[in-house]
């Protein structure tokens, strides 16, 4: 009887001891990735507003003509549309699509002269929403 104890007292400590692994490595796994999820979202905001103060000084850079303006528009925001596939990978498959489209959105409302300086009251909704995602995800 005394053996029976002693082997189901280390049966459930070997048990305890698996399962307190498993539980710290998973904690460890999910710290690692908010912490790189804050460093590649921060990335990508910081690409993003010096993309939209280049490109916005390129649309009003008079010394240019209008097809050398929407080339330097084009070229501001080829780092952040470039980095948005890395910030992809720590997004949710279902937050993925929606993130593109978001970043596509944003570079299309500084590249659309049309718009005027009306667009510049719409960026700031399209970028409140890639927030509200980078932040659901933390």
């Amino acid at each position: 009887m005394e053996i029976i104890i002693a082997v189901t007292a280390g049966l459930f400590s070997l048990l305890g001891a698996f399962a307190g692994a498993a539980l710290a490595r998973r904690t460890e796994y999910e710290k690692w990735l908010r912490e790189n999820r804050s460093e590649v979202f921060a990335h990508f905001l910081e690409l993003l507003f010096e993309a939209q103060k280049n490109a916005t000084d390129a649309m009003y850079d008079n010394s240019m003509e209008q097809l050398a303006q929407d080339i330097k528009v084009t070229e501001a925001y080829r780092p952040a549309l470039d980095y948005a596939r890395v910030v992809c990978l720590y997004l949710p498959k279902e937050k993925r699509k929606e993130f593109r489209g978001l970043a596509q959105e944003f570079w299309a409302l500084h590249s659309t002269r049309g718009l005027g300086d009306s667009r510049h009251l719409k960026m700031p909704e399209k970028l409140e929403a890639i927030q509200n995602i980078f932040e659901e995800c933390l």
